[in-house]
């Protein structure tokens, strides 16, 4: 099972709410939980102007989705947002159920 552009680019929105800090350390910070997940190897973070693009325009690489969801669940955030919650959980199902290779997907 895939994720679709929609919902990987609502569970980016739902992180980028919810982490509530500017977009370059919140970049950084998905990278750090990328990293420690093992969905990629590198350490540099992609501009803090890509998440706004993640969330609207672009297609997010697979590993920032799972460490965003990630990070939303270790961090018990309650996502209210209906369709966030929705991929949010549907985003969770898919990490849960596969070892992905998310590091081939680059973003």
């Amino acid at each position: 099972m895939t994720l679709s552009r929609t919902t990987r680019q609502r569970v980016i929105s739902a992180y980028r709410f919810h982490c509530g800090s500017p977009n370059t350390q919140a970049a950084a910070q998905l990278v750090a939980v990328a990293t420690a997940g093992g969905w990629i190897a590198r350490k540099e973070s992609p501009p803090g102007m890509v998440l706004q693009l993640w969330a609207t325009e672009r297609t997010p690489p697979l590993w920032a989705v799972y460490a965003a969801a990630t990070w939303l669940r270790a961090n018990r955030v309650e996502v209210t947002d209906r369709a966030e919650r929705e991929a949010f959980e549907e985003a969770l199902s898919v990490m849960d159920a596969q070892t992905p290779d998310a590091s081939s997907e680059r973003g």
